[in-house]
């Protein structure tokens, strides 16, 4: 099994939760499949129609960024633990 989190923002488009668990899967492109079978609106949120992570949307698997791994095709069948988090822009300027 695999703990997947995510951030406060996103857990509205998972019924309110903030982690879930599901069986274990091969490649980021599977586990979105999954999340899409149990979170239509939460899968929308993180990948675009043709199944590629959004920009904005940041994943780890154990800790690691899918990017340095292979982005969809990246193997995480032994992760732990994914986290699901949207990009934070702003701030401000302290002059």
């Amino acid at each position: 099994m695999i703990c997947i989190k995510i951030s406060g923002q996103l857990s509205e488009f998972a019924g309110g939760k903030s982690d879930f668990h599901i069986n274990s899967v091969r490649t980021v492109k599977e586990l979105i499949s999954v999340i899409e079978e149990k979170f239509p609106s939460l899968a929308r949120m993180i990948a675009d129609d043709t199944g590629r992570v959004r920009e904005f949307v940041n994943i780890f698997a154990d800790g690691i960024d899918i990017r340095e791994l292979g982005r969809e095709q990246a193997n995480i069948i032994r992760a732990k633990e994914i986290l699901i988090l949207p990009s934070i822009a702003g701030g401000s300027s302290y002059d």
